[in-house]
């Protein structure tokens, strides 16, 4: 009985034909939805006339990313924030669909907006855009957001090499970084890899107690690559030259201290000469170095490939550091093809003499021997 009063008392007003009716609706509908006191008809005309507290009511009511949550979303992500960050979540792997509503929720002053969109450039290693949003920023934020800017305007710093940034803010904020577990592994991370130039004396210590003639100084220019590199060499224990050298603690190097072209289809090249600054403070017979691109090779003593090179590349190159020579055809022009070849020139090759005698199984264990 209740039930037909309250439709009926909804035809009334429906029947009353005031300019000011549908307004008067629309608010004492938004009260029943948001008091959880509506019934099925009162939603269901709300949500034909996108009455936004039944939207929302439906939305948070429906299966998450279903057809239906998604069409809602859309629909509220006109006029709230909320619902246009989530958007930006459910199109995490379509980039321009998750940039688009991630503007959208900041046009809309959803601050959560900022530090995804800002985390989503960084990822793609668009600096330069994930900066510009974090200046964007109000000066006060919520603690956990602040935190997320903080750390995130370090990261920033470390990819673009800006050690005297990365010394300024951890200075401003290392107290407040210290509160939070998030914080401090960033902190312990940028003492472990030597990210300020103090933090370089450290190293001749470290260096000096490595057991191996054919010793390897390793740099990478951002944390990621650091630890992808600190897994290369756990790898490397399996590879057959695992003896034959061994690994200084790995460094950071800023990536503007180098003069390099890191063309994804072209061997890596650098100017050996900015090195120099940097030989004070390694103690090790070979260096490497990992970028983010770029073709693996050996220069002057000095290892290069990129983040994508597995560990067999990665020993290839290193097994040129240790004297050997590529063992599938040189390109032309090569300069061991042009002089004489009278005696071994790399460690896996043997010059033979014009004839051999003798039984072939010997003759050929000898020469391998």
């Amino acid at each position: 009985m209740k039930k037909k009063l309250t439709i009926l008392s909804l035809l009334i007003f429906l029947m009353m034909g005031l300019s000011t009716s549908s307004f008067f609706l629309s608010d004492y509908l938004t009260k029943k939805i948001n008091n959880n006191k509506h019934s099925v008809a009162q939603l269901n005309f709300a949500l034909a006339h996108e009455n936004i507290a039944a939207l929302n009511f439906t939305w948070k009511h429906t299966r998450f990313h279903s057809a239906q949550w998604l069409k809602l979303a859309k629909i509220l992500a006109k006029t709230q924030g909320e619902a246009a960050y989530q958007l930006a979540i459910y199109y995490q792997d379509q980039p321009t669909q998750a940039i688009f509503w991630y503007k959208s929720a900041i046009r809309l002053n959803y601050l959560d907006a900022s530090i995804s969109l800002a985390q989503l450039y960084f990822q793609q290693d668009e600096l330069d855009n994930a900066a510009e949003i974090l200046i964007a920023l109000p000066l006060s934020l919520p603690q956990g957001l602040a935190n997320k800017a903080i750390m995130l305007k370090i990261n920033i710093a470390i990819n673009q090499g800006k050690r005297a940034e990365i010394e300024r803010i951890i200075g401003t904020y290392e107290e407040q970084l210290k509160k939070t577990l998030p914080g401090r592994l960033l902190l312990t991370d940028i003492e472990k890899y030597q990210l300020l130039p103090t933090q370089e004396q450290s190293t001749a210590s470290s260096s000096s107690n490595l057991s191996c003639d054919k010793s390897i100084q390793l740099f990478a220019t951002n944390l990621k690559h650091l630890k992808h590199l600190e897994g290369l060499i756990e790898k490397f224990r399996i590879q057959a030259l695992n003896g034959a050298v061994c690994f200084s603690p790995v460094r950071y190097i800023p990536i503007n201290a180098l003069d390099c072209s890191d063309e994804a289809d072209q061997a890596i090249y650098c100017n050996e000469l900015n090195w120099l600054p940097w030989v004070s403070s390694i103690n090790t017979r070979y260096v490497g170095l990992m970028l983010p691109q770029g073709g693996a090779n050996v220069h002057l003593g000095i290892l290069y490939f990129d983040a994508q090179d597995s560990v067999d590349v990665v020993a290839h190159e290193i097994s040129h550091l240790l004297g050997f020579i590529d063992e599938y055809p040189l390109v032309a022009g090569h300069e061991k093809c042009h002089s004489s070849q009278n005696e071994p020139f790399a460690q896996n090759i043997s010059v033979l003499k014009t004839r051999y005698q003798g039984e072939k199984t010997t003759v050929r264990n000898t020469v391998l021997k």
